[in-house]
């Protein structure tokens, strides 16, 4: 339920199987740094494919698929979302190895200690494949417990208080 929206770099209203479920379309897409945009099938490199899976959701990102910016790479998922503790990843965010190098890395986490990356090919594997990452980066908006807060209309009433997203009962949307 919900609407669908992009608040401060944060989507609201979708949950994490959404995201993965897309992904996992592009599994067994051969690796490619010349046709990193060529899609599902056709091509993918590990920055390319981490834009994919956040495709559906135009202003997202600043960069990625149909984005002013272009696809992107390691280096600019650095600054999309938020960041997050890696002691704290949960599913749908996503995971850099150093990523301001052209030897670095990003994966999709997808739960349960495993990843979905562009090696060759696109693959599900453990998180800590090729040594593991030290960023992430959390696209989709939680409450606590794992929650997707609702998003809300303009003149809404809020019946629950929701300490997290600093909402309380009894108060309007502005």
């Amino acid at each position: 339920g919900g609407k669908v929206e992009v608040k401060n770099g944060l989507l609201y209203g979708v949950k994490p199987e959404t995201i993965i479920s897309h992904a996992k379309q592009a599994l067994g897409t051969p690796y490619s740094t010349a046709n990193r945009a060529g899609g599902p099938g056709k091509g993918f490199d590990c920055s390319s494919f981490a834009y994919w899976a956040y495709e559906g959701y135009p202003g997202l990102m600043k960069n990625g698929w149909g984005s002013p910016g272009g696809v992107g790479w390691t280096g600019t998922l650095i600054d999309e979302g938020k960041p997050r503790d890696m002691a704290a990843i949960k599913a749908g965010d996503i995971l850099l190895h150093n990523p301001q190098s052209t030897g670095g890395h990003a994966a999709l986490y997808i739960g349960n200690g495993q990843i979905q990356h562009s090696a060759d090919p696109n693959q599900i594997a453990p998180l800590d494949v090729w040594g593991g990452f030290e960023y992430a980066r959390q696209i989709l908006a939680y409450a606590k417990g794992g929650l997707v807060i609702p998003a809300l209309r303009k003149g809404a009433t809020i019946n629950y208080d929701n300490t997290l997203a600093n909402l309380h009962r009894g108060e309007t949307v502005l």
